[in-house]
């Protein structure tokens, strides 16, 4: 299924197929990174950019309140040989419930720690998952 939003020259943003947070995403690094202090000058501006890129489009589409970013990489680290590769993951948070398509996005824990939990039960719909990511890149 085709995930990505938008890419810039070292980036890829790509929706998560959990959307327990809407318009929750993860930012890949196109070139092969190990750790963060492997990313190049230019990476670490472009990365600024996406960051400011989605941001912006999660206020304008969803009127996103407030980001949380982490950079985890400890699935890399469960089977050997290790894979890592240096991505970010975003959680959008949202002060007032959000409508897309039949469905009403809470955040319960606003204004809280995001909640960790990742199941099956917090993945939507095909369709809700597409008209997420349609209208996002819709608002490009």
């Amino acid at each position: 299924m085709d995930r990505q939003i938008f890419e810039s020259k070292y980036w890829e943003v790509n929706l998560s197929g959990d959307q327990l947070y809407l318009g929750r995403a993860y930012i890949e690094c196109k070139t092969k990174r190990g750790s963060l202090s492997e990313l190049t000058s230019y990476e670490f501006s472009d990365l600024h950019a996406v960051i400011k890129k989605y941001e912006s489009l999660l206020k304008k589409t969803f009127a996103t309140t407030l980001f949380n970013w982490t950079c985890l990489m400890n699935h890399a680290y469960r089977e050997k040989p290790y894979a890592p590769q240096v991505h970010f993951h975003v959680r959008p948070r949202y002060e007032k419930e959000v409508t897309v398509g039949d469905l009403v996005f809470k955040d319960p824990n606003f204004g809280d720690h995001y909640h960790l939990q990742d199941s099956v039960s917090d993945r939507v719909s095909e369709e809700t998952f597409t008209e997420i990511l349609r209208t996002l890149r819709d608002n490009l």
